[in-house]
Order: structure tokens, then sequence, then C-alpha cells
């Protein structure tokens, strides 16, 4: 990878724990430390590695990605946002009561 791509990757690492954190913090719950240290190899996966569309989310053929680190999550819902699968607005409701975003990973 190049000094540029490499650079590009950080930009939305810190963008990643910057609305992880901010999801946390409001909601006064999850786990910091499980969502932070995933947040490098969520970038990497979401934005070099799985093939994923946000304006094709079903596609048959997409890549899965499964996490088994359930509290984690938050940072799964800011790199989906990030990447258009859904509006960050979104993320101002993480762990409220009738969210679609809840604190544990799940298939849904």
């Amino acid at each position: 990878m190049t000094k540029k791509e490499i650079s590009e990757l950080e930009k939305v690492a810190h963008e990643v724990r910057k609305l992880t954190i901010t999801m946390i913090v409001k909601a006064h719950a999850s786990h910091i430390g499980s969502s932070y240290s995933i947040v490098e190899m969520l970038v990497y996966l979401y934005t070099k590695v799985l093939n994923i569309n946000p304006k094709k989310p079903q596609d048959p053929n997409r890549d899965r990605f499964i996490l088994s680190k359930g509290w984690g999550v938050s940072s799964v819902y800011s790199i989906l946002a990030i990447k258009g699968f859904f509006s960050k607005k979104l993320l101002e409701e993480y762990c409220n009561d009738g969210s679609k975003l809840i604190g544990g990973s799940t298939r849904n």
C-alpha cells in the first residue's frame, strides 16, 4: 500500500472512532475497548476487502461479515454509516428504546 492509501485508511479509522465514542457516551452504554480494538480491522475489511454495496445490501453475491465480538458493534455501525448503508443521523439512536441499533450484534 502507498503512503497515501494508508493515510486515507487512517482518516477513516479516526472518523469511526469519533462516531463510536460519540454514540457510546451519548447512550451511556456499550464497551469502548471492545469497539476501539477492532477499528483498523473493520476499516480495512470494509474499504479494501469485502464485496459489499450500500445500493444493493441484499445482493446474494455479497460478502458477509460475522462479528463474534458483540460488544464491538458500535464500531461496525460507524463504518456502515460511513460506507453509506444508512444515515449517520441514525447513529444518534444507538441503544435507545426501539432503536434499530442495539448494543449487541445480531444478524439483523
